[in-house]
């Protein structure tokens, strides 16, 4: 992280907009909270405004994440959230912990995605029932993706923006749909510039890592 570049971008858009300055005191004062007050995040990480973690002694947030505005997680009196390094997350994004959430290093999820690991049994007087989420490592989540227990996403893998993921998903592959389903393995080595770019949920090509979307 080039902490010359992003001073220098900061000050060109106090410059732009004075009152720049008054989101960016709030996004310190809440980053300050969520890593020396709750201390639920290591060094280097960046928390926008308006984020809730509850049961905030369950959470466990890694190295250089970037969280947007208006998350919420939720992680249970016995359940747990734990997010690995340069984990960027996307505003209006929910997590429900009460079975165990386990994401990788380097995954994006995109905005308003919700992974819940609470189920109910419709048989039984909609008893709650709660099923661990594995996200492994380089996911690329995209936007409004809804995640339900009992499920591990490999990877590598990408899911496309509106999925409803109900089942595992092998490494390094493409689910698309509702519920989501493989379309395409994604080679990691000799990949072609098309099939790199289509690894993108939204088309777009993807960065190189999570800190790319702290521009």
């Amino acid at each position: 992280m080039n902490w010359g570049n992003k001073l220098a971008e900061a000050l060109a858009g106090l410059r732009r907009d004075p009152l720049e300055g008054l989101r960016l005191a709030r996004i310190g004062l809440a980053t300050f909270r969520f890593r020396y007050v709750l201390r639920v995040a290591a060094p280097g990480c960046v928390f926008g405004t308006g984020n809730r973690i509850i049961n905030a002694s369950n959470v466990r947030i890694g190295r250089d994440c970037l969280f947007q505005d208006a998350i919420y997680i939720r992680a249970g009196v016995r359940g747990r959230v734990t997010i690995g390094d340069r984990v960027a997350v996307n505003s209006f994004v929910q997590m429900y912990g009460h079975g165990g959430i386990d994401i990788g290093a380097e995954t994006q999820v995109g905005p308003g995605t919700i992974v819940t690991t609470t189920g109910h049994d419709y048989t039984d007087n909609l008893e709650a029932s709660f099923t661990p989420i594995v996200i492994g490592r380089r996911v690329w989540i995209g936007a409004n993706t809804t995640i339900i227990g009992g499920v591990t996403i490999g990877d590598g893998a990408v899911i496309g923006a509106g999925a409803v993921v109900i089942r595992d998903i092998p490494p390094d592959t493409l689910a698309v749909g509702v519920p989501a389903r493989v379309v395409r393995e994604l080679r990691r080595n000799g990949r072609s510039g098309s099939e790199r770019a289509s690894s993108r949920p939204d088309g777009e090509r993807a960065p190189q890592s999570a800190w790319s979307a702290r521009g």
